[in-house]
């Protein structure tokens, strides 16, 4: 039920830009220490405050997979955020995009 134009606007790019921009974005802050091997379960708490993304991920990329849409970044990053991927082997993955449909496929 969402509009294309909701991410188009402020709220969406903009957020978006401004969370990447932001050294205090709590998404920013929890990509920030999954990269570094924080379980994202430990994440939260170390932030003091929710991080959308973390249970988001998970959920895009499953609804994704249900609609048939490949999109093996964002199945490897919610992998990551579940635990079942070394972020290491996912920034690799998505640098070689054979390697990421591979180990989202598993």
């Amino acid at each position: 039920g969402g509009r294309p134009e909701t991410i188009a606007g402020l709220a969406g790019t903009g957020g978006l830009v401004a969370g990447v921009i932001a050294g205090d974005d709590g998404n920013r802050r929890a990509g920030e220490l999954l990269a570094a091997g924080v379980p994202s379960a430990d994440i939260p708490p170390a932030i003091g405050r929710p991080a959308e993304a973390l249970d988001a991920l998970p959920l895009l990329a499953a609804a994704l997979r249900e609609d048939g849409v490949e999109a093996p970044a964002v199945a490897g990053l919610a992998a990551v955020v579940e635990g079942r991927v070394e972020p290491e082997h996912w920034a690799v993955a998505v640098a070689q995009p054979t390697r990421a449909r591979r180990m989202t496929a598993a």
